[in-house]
């Protein structure tokens, strides 16, 4: 099934973040986070499947050092191994690329194991840990540096 990855708004995520399981316990309100993305550059996906809004994906400026900070991502359960995550990820890469930045950043919590073997799968290294008291809350700071041929860009944009 074709993947269709649109450019959107902090509001228009708000209605696929509704819908995946692992943030139920976020607050939407915490998304919005306006100071957050004040006077950054960003980017707010929403990945479709038959006109379906499937996955979502928030990235922005955060370090101002040629890096972009992928914040925030998301599948609905019914899409996930798909392909969803892999098309927004590319569609990432390109237009972080494209618009001169030279890394993808990340923070996972360590429960999250499928994202972080994605992400090692990915090409993703680990720079730091930053420890909680709860081992599995622990946040895992990776990174990849973006070169042209890193991303195989086959979504619809």
């Amino acid at each position: 099934m074709d993947i269709f990855i649109k450019e959107v708004t902090i509001d228009d995520v708000m209605e696929v973040h509704r819908q995946i399981p692992e943030f139920f316990d976020t607050p939407t309100d915490k998304l919005y986070g306006y100071e957050r993305f004040k006077d950054r550059k960003t980017l707010f996906l929403i990945a479709y499947m038959a006109n379906t809004a499937v996955g979502y994906l928030i990235a922005y400026d955060r370090h101002k050092d040629k890096s972009f900070y992928c914040w925030i991502t998301g599948v609905v359960p019914e899409a996930r191994n798909k392909g969803v995550l892999s098309a927004m990820m590319n569609y990432l890469f390109k237009w972080a690329y494209t618009n001169g930045y030279g890394m993808i950043k990340v923070k996972s919590r360590n429960e999250r194991r499928e994202m972080n073997a994605y992400l090692i799968k990915r090409g993703f290294f680990f720079t730091n840990i930053e420890p909680r008291d709860d081992v599995k809350d622990h946040r895992i700071l990776l990174e990849h540096a973006i070169e042209e041929d890193d991303y195989d860009f086959e979504a619809k944009v």
